[in-house]
């Protein structure tokens, strides 16, 4: 938990020295990791990239359905993690932990470099 404060801590200092609003910091550093993390992700059915979930506060459990060919191209992972983030308080920052989570059952072999 330490290490999460001096994070917080070392961020706030960061962005008020180049005067960015510090929400703002964050939430881009949450959008710009889901992005990249679905983009990393493997494609054959789809459904492992449409699985990525970003939210704020809570995890969620959800995954595509399985035998669909969902569509999560880079278009819609910005609109996914956009509309999470919008959501994200100048309050809420400072204490709503943000997740990107998958509860794909083989999201963990996909990240092994597994297919």
């Amino acid at each position: 938990m330490g290490d999460l404060i001096e994070f917080e801590g070392d961020l706030d200092k960061f962005a008020k020295q180049v005067g960015i609003d510090y929400t703002k910091v964050v939430k881009h550093i949450a959008f710009d990791l889901f992005g990249r993390i679905v983009r990393k992700t493997p494609v054959d059915t789809g459904r492992a990239r449409a699985s990525w979930n970003l939210t704020i506060g809570e995890v969620d459990t959800t995954v595509a359905p399985e035998g669909q060919r969902p569509e999560m191209n880079t278009w819609a992972a910005e609109a996914k993690a956009a509309a999470a983030l919008a959501t994200l308080t100048e309050r809420a920052v400072f204490t709503a932990p943000i997740f990107i989570t998958s509860n794909l059952p083989y999201i963990d072999e996909l990240e092994n470099g597994h297919s």
